[in-house]
């Protein structure tokens, strides 16, 4: 529970170098001409759109009470 928390409370610390070593992975597949690309790239969108929302809806402020409703 506590690993959840800490997730949900510095989410945009960790996805966005999560995201960028996403987008590494998926230029190396994409030169391999492999499918995982599409998989990797869909992965930096999904982290992507999860930051702005948890920006947006103010994840700083209210991850604690998300988590504490979520479980």
């Amino acid at each position: 529970m506590h690993l959840i928390h800490w997730l949900m409370r510095f989410f945009p610390y960790w996805a966005i170098p999560a995201a960028f070593i996403l987008g590494e992975l998926a230029l190396h597949f994409r030169r391999k001409k492999s499918a995982v690309e599409w998989f990797c790239w869909g992965m930096v969108l999904l982290l992507i759109i999860l930051i702005v929302l948890w920006v947006a809806m103010r994840g700083d402020l209210h991850s604690d009470q998300w988590v504490k409703s979520a479980f």
